[in-house]
């Protein structure tokens, strides 16, 4: 039998003469001239379970590759009962968000143009975690470091996700519970390069291809 998925472009679908295209689509984009490198998060939503049980503890860095097409989304974000780490999209800026058991730690990245990561370019958002203190920044354009109570460690043993969460309107240290929309490449956890594997997926995102529309 068949165990592949079809790799191309598809239209004018009927059943019996009737026509289907109003049916609901799982990781599929749509029809453009060319593609590049990337993970699609459509505006259907989705997200990827990119680590399970995963200790974010006293040091942790982040980097990753955006061309977002919504100004607010969920990037990262990983909860444990008490304590989480949030990297998001908020009206056009960057925000992190650090809950080590002694209060929330933030930092946000304001561009000079709230439309500017929007713009149809690959943007570099870069966050870091070393103990009580975090770091931003988008572009290599780096924020001040923000210095929070002396609790170091943000104990988690829990789900690392990108691009959005099952039950993102719920969670914690979140401003922007929507799913992140766009393209996303290059995540590196803790200086080493971390794949993306489509049996991780859910919802609408297309793993190794982002349109270029």
């Amino acid at each position: 039998g068949v165990n592949a998925s079809f790799e191309g472009c598809l239209r004018y679908f009927k059943v019996n003469g009737h026509d289907i295209s109003s049916g609901t689509s799982f990781g599929v984009l749509p029809c453009v001239d060319t593609i590049e490198e990337g993970i699609y998060f459509s505006p259907d939503g989705g997200y990827i379970k990119q680590r399970e049980r995963f200790k974010v503890g006293v040091k942790f860095e982040v980097e990753l590759n955006i061309k977002p097409r919504s100004l607010s989304g969920l990037l990262l974000s990983i909860h444990a009962r008490k304590d989480y780490l949030v990297l998001e999209l908020v009206n056009g800026t960057v925000r992190m968000t650090v809950e080590n058991g002694a209060g929330e730690i933030t930092s946000t990245y304001i561009p000079p143009d709230t439309s500017l990561l929007c713009d149809g370019h690959w943007h570099t958002i870069k966050a870091i975690k070393s103990k009580h203190v975090i770091t931003l920044a988008v572009d290599n354009d780096f924020k001040d470091p923000v210095q929070g109570k002396r609790s170091p460690s943000v104990d988690t043993l829990h789900t690392l996700y990108l691009g959005g969460h099952p039950n993102p309107k719920k969670l914690p240290g979140v401003l922007s519970p929507f799913p992140y929309v766009g393209c996303l490449k290059n995540v590196v956890i803790n200086r080493v390069l971390d794949p993306i594997h489509i049996k991780n997926s859910v919802g609408n995102v297309t793993i190794n291809a982002c349109p270029t529309i």
